[in-house]
């Protein structure tokens, strides 16, 4: 009986499997997407080549809805991230460093596009689904502008993060919705009142690229309409597929975002996937947050 259990749970696995690669993007009407950032890191432009940049794409830009701004950054050991960044009223920016760096910012709607001394990113929020190649098709063009303005130029990575983010009501029903291998619980967090924060980090590579999967839960109350106060979990799913090594070649974002499917599809739960197909989603444990 026994033998036979784990053949029955054997041929489960391969048959999930099997049903997850047969799951196609354009299937899936629900997600819960809510950000997407797009970076490109190089080794320098100078501030003639973003101009020249600009000059070449400002048109389609404009023609494709941006609005271009240019902005002031403080360099921080000259690569800076933008995520640490406070914006005053005045269009500049408070850092330690004193250093300051013009840069070309250009805004449609939910999407930036910036074009600094080291990098470029674009920035999408989610508030509705938008398809890659519409979000991205502009960027490209970026890209090879940048590939292309000196002799030289080195670029070092290119990476696409997508996160997603789930509000749950009831956290020991994780499972049903995500794979264990992703989120799983020893037997003092099985008492969902003990569960303030978890986070699961996995890093391995794939083809010409490397890929961070981080899994995090973290506890908080929500009031409802009703001014009533409950426990609810904030689970986010964030993927990021990155090259760092040897870019030499034409940079290949949509296959970089299908590996960023397949990661997605391996997190969760086959009978998960199978209700996303339906439109706007929903059911009695994961609260609708946006």
């Amino acid at each position: 009986m026994k033998r036979n259990d784990k053949i029955y749970q054997k041929n489960w696995k391969v048959y999930v499997i099997m049903e997850k690669e047969n799951i196609k993007r354009k299937e899936l009407k629900s997600n819960f997407l809510r950000q997407m950032i797009i970076r490109v890191d190089y080794d320098y432009l100078f501030d003639e080549d973003i101009e020249n940049i600009v000059k070449k794409r400002y048109k389609e830009l404009i023609e494709s809805g941006y609005k271009m701004n240019s902005k002031t950054l403080a360099e921080y050991n000259i690569n800076v991230n933008i995520n640490n960044i406070t914006e005053e009223e005045n269009n500049s920016v408070s850092m330690k460093n004193n250093n300051k760096e013009e840069y070309s910012s250009f805004k449609k709607e939910n999407i930036v596009i910036d074009i600094t001394r080291n990098f470029a990113t674009i920035t999408a929020e989610y508030k509705k689904f938008e398809s890659f190649e519409a979000i991205v098709s502009d960027f490209s063009k970026i890209i090879e502008e940048i590939r292309n303005v000196r002799e030289g130029l080195e670029i070092k990575r290119i990476g696409i993060r997508k996160i997603n983010s789930y509000l749950f009501k009831d956290i020991n029903r994780i499972n049903d919705y995500f794979e264990p291998t992703l989120f799983s619980f020893n037997e003092l967090e099985k008492n969902e009142k003990s569960l303030m924060v978890k986070q699961t980090i996995e890093s391995f590579k794939y083809k010409d690229y490397k890929i961070n999967e981080l899994g995090n839960i973290s506890k908080g109350i929500i009031t409802n309409p009703n001014g009533e106060k409950f426990d609810a979990y904030q689970v986010v799913l964030d993927i990021d597929v990155y090259n760092d090594k040897d870019i030499k070649e034409k940079i290949n974002l949509e296959e970089m975002n299908n590996i960023v499917f397949e990661v997605y599809k391996s997190a969760l739960n086959i009978n998960f996937l199978e209700n996303l197909k339906k439109e706007n989603y929903e059911d009695e444990v994961i609260i609708k947050n946006g």
